[in-house]
Formats: C-alpha cells, structure tokens, sequence
C-alpha cells in the first residue's frame, strides 16, 4: 500500500511562512523557476497516485504545493495558541486526518469528571462504579493516609475513562482488537498476501474519530488530574494498589519507585526518582487506557532496565526492539504521560513517547532538562493515530535512528513540540542501522 503520509514536526521557533515562501523560491530557481512559474500537473500526478486514505490536508497540498508553508503555518498558530491544553492540540492535529473529534468546542471535554472529583469521597465513588461494570474483583484496600488530592486526582481519571471506553467499542465494533493488536506489534505480521488484505480490511473499517474522541477526553482528565497533585509534598509517604481489569491502579509518594508491572492502568506518583519500565502503555488489546502523573523527582522511563545507564546506540539488542510496545507506546487505546518536574530520562528501543497506532499516545513535559534517546516509531509517531510529545521548558536534548521527532504515517499525526530552552535534535549517523535514512542524514 502507498497511503498518504501526513508528517508534523513543528517547532514553534522557526521561521514563518513567509521565510519558508522564499525557501521555496531558492530553490526553484535553481532551475530556473519560482512558485509563480512552476506548475504542477495534476494530471501526471494521478497516473502515479494509488492507495487509499487520502486526508484532507494531504488532498489541499496536492492541489497547490505552494501552500503547504502556509498550511502548516496554519497548525503551528493552533498548537502555539493551545499551550497548557492539549486536548485542544489534539483537536487541531487530528482534523489533518479527516477525523477531528472537536469535543472542545463547547469547553473542556472533561468537565463532567472534573466536576466529579470535587468530593475528597470521589475516589470511593469512582471505584463503586468501576465494580458495577464489573472491573473491579471484590473490595477497594482502605484509603487511609493517601492525600485527599490524589484521591480527587485518580477518581478524576477513572471518572473520564468511564465516560469515554464506550467509544472504543463504538470504534471497534465488528472487527477483532486481538488480531489486529498482534498483528500491530508484530513485525512482518502482514508480509502475505491474505495478511495484508485483512489488515486493510481492518483499516478500513475501525472508526478513528471515536478513538480520537476518546484520547481527547482522557488527555483532558489527566491534565486536570495533574495539576490537583502538583502541590502535594514529594515527601509525603503513602502507598495504596489494586488491581483492576483494565490493569493495576497505583497511588505513591515520598519515595523512590521501580514501576514494572506491564499490565497498568492508572500510577500516580507524587515524590522519589522513579523508573518506569515499559509505562505507560497499552500492554494487551483488552487494556484500553494507561496513565502515568508524576509530580516530583528526576524519573527513568526505559524500556530495558540496562538503558539507565548507557545509551540505546550502544544497546547490542536494539534492533529486536522496534515494533514492540514501549513506554509511552498507544496501540487500540489511549496512553498518557505527564511529568510536571525534575531532569527526566526518556529512553527506550521500542515503540515510545508519542507513539500511537490506532489511538492516541501524549507525553507531557513541564519542567526539566529532560533527555530523550529512541530507537525508532517514536517522539511523536503517528500510524492510524495521534502520537505527540510535548516539552514546557527546559535545556533537552532528542536522539534518535529512524521515523521519530514528529512522524506522520498514514492516517496518522506525529508531533514533537519543544516550547522552550536551548535544545538538540540529533539523527544517529554514526551506529548505521538504517543505512538509506541515516547516511543521507550526513
């Protein structure tokens, strides 16, 4: 298949689209040329279009090459005026597919579970309902000694998936989410015919606007949730579990963490340097939602336990890596990661941070001079969903091999927005893996 590819890796520093107007007549005039003589034939170009999903953006570039600096120019205002919502990020990235959900348009699309949580009861009331839906086997741990805040925060959360996994069925309703959930995380899992013709069948069918739906909302409810824990003492020492059937819920603080277990729904950690292993992420196709809030610490959100201590370039196994999920990773569902402070470590060789393959993944950074290190179909890769990382502040650093810092695959946004601090952005050239992407970045 040769679908339409929509890429978005906007910084929101550069140059406008008038600069990049005259870009484009430079370079044109290398032939002799500029965009009021050159001419597309449209024509021509359709004896070598094939595939299918064409989007919206995609179809008014092919019309008119010459605005897509301006197009673009379009988005990056949006997302630059969007600052501290995401959920409106969302809405904005995802009408370049076709599929904009919009839920924003008459408020925050998490009001009614934000008005929820106002109870320092909520908590207990969420989980009532979690086990009228059967979610729940037997009876919640006592609450005793988790701060009321947090208690809001994680009954905010629960409140906004209840409201919204009935959009996942709505989006999945006929089709099989195991198969297509193995066959995502499999690579070469289409390299047959027959195999290929069920995933575009599959393809075809899902309805993306209710998966986009759902990740606006829940992005919505953790954002809302974060900032009801961001003045909790990171001191503050608690801890409380349970599991549940969309994986385990896990309220910590005043301590150093190792979170490992795959199958998590919701963590929220307000103190200690913590690691995180693999999470957030959707580890199985029955597990809609994974949400990750860190309010105090230098954290480690890895893929390999190893990758604390040394770079994925240097990981021998790297390669077997790619395809898998990843912390930060969105496969049929919704992942969420916020981290509010401290000099984060992101690295990983899996699918990671923004990263979203029929749903949607978002990473939040608010403070730090963070360090992000990848290995492919991360920082803002988009398959059939919406994969954004979004950095506040801080001096970062990004590196990365192939397909990252904002990739757009079909039907698909991929995004990295930076919105201050000295920064790098490094395309591995030196450990070859990837030989036709990478030499031609020398």
């Amino acid at each position: 298949m040769i679908g339409t590819v929509l890429m978005a890796a906007l910084s929101l520093t550069q140059a406008d689209s008038a600069s990049l107007d005259n870009a484009l007549d430079a370079s044109l005039g290398v032939a002799g040329l500029n965009r009021s003589t050159a001419r597309f034939d449209l024509g021509l170009m359709d004896v070598y279009r094939e595939g299918s999903f064409a989007s919206p953006f995609s179809e008014a570039a092919i019309r008119d090459p010459w605005r897509v600096p301006f197009l673009a120019d379009i988005v990056r205002n949006e997302i630059t005026l969007n600052a501290g919502q995401p959920w409106k990020t969302l809405s904005s990235v995802a009408r370049l597919t076709g599929n904009a959900p919009r839920r924003d348009l008459i408020g925050n699309p998490a009001q009614p579970a934000i008005d929820a949580a106002q109870s320092p009861s909520s908590l207990g009331v969420a989980l009532q309902k979690m086990a009228r839906r059967g979610l729940i086997p037997g009876t919640p741990p006592p609450l005793d000694g988790v701060p009321v805040d947090v208690q809001r925060a994680a009954a905010l959360v629960i409140e906004a998936a209840l409201e919204v996994e009935p959009m996942r069925a709505a989006a999945l309703f006929g089709l099989d989410p195991d198969a297509a959930y193995r066959r995502e995380t499999n690579p070469g899992a289409t390299d047959d015919p027959l195999s290929y013709r069920t995933a575009m069948a599959f393809m075809e069918r899902v309805q993306m606007s209710y998966l986009f739906a759902m990740g606006q909302d829940t992005v919505a409810g953790a954002m809302a949730a974060s900032d009801l824990v961001a003045n909790v003492p990171a001191d503050r020492a608690y801890e409380w579990r349970m599991s549940t059937a969309w994986g385990e819920i896990v309220l910590s603080g005043g301590k150093d963490d190792n979170h490992t277990n795959p199958r998590t729904f919701l963590i929220i950690d307000t103190g200690g340097n913590d690691t995180y292993l693999n999470l957030p992420a959707n580890s199985a196709a029955d597990q809609p939602f994974s949400i990750v809030i860190d309010a105090h610490g230098s954290d480690a959100y890895v893929s390999d336990a190893g990758l604390t201590g040394k770079p994925v370039r240097e990981a021998t196994t790297r390669a077997s890596g790619r395809g898998r999920v990843g912390p930060g990773c969105a496969v049929l569902g919704v992942v969420v990661l916020v981290d509010r402070r401290g000099n984060d470590l992101y690295r990983s060789a899996r699918s990671s941070f923004g990263s979203a393959t029929f749903g949607t993944s978002y990473l939040y950074d608010a403070d730090g001079d963070d360090i992000y290190d990848v290995y492919a179909d991360s920082l803002g890769y988009g398959k059939f969903g919406l994969g954004v990382v979004e950095d506040v502040a801080g001096n970062d650093r990004y590196f990365g091999f192939t397909q990252m810092q904002g990739c757009g695959l079909v039907g698909g946004v991929g995004l990295l927005i930076d919105r201050a601090g000295n920064d790098r952005y490094e395309a591995e050239t030196k450990v070859i893996d990837f030989p036709s992407p990478q030499t031609t970045a020398q």
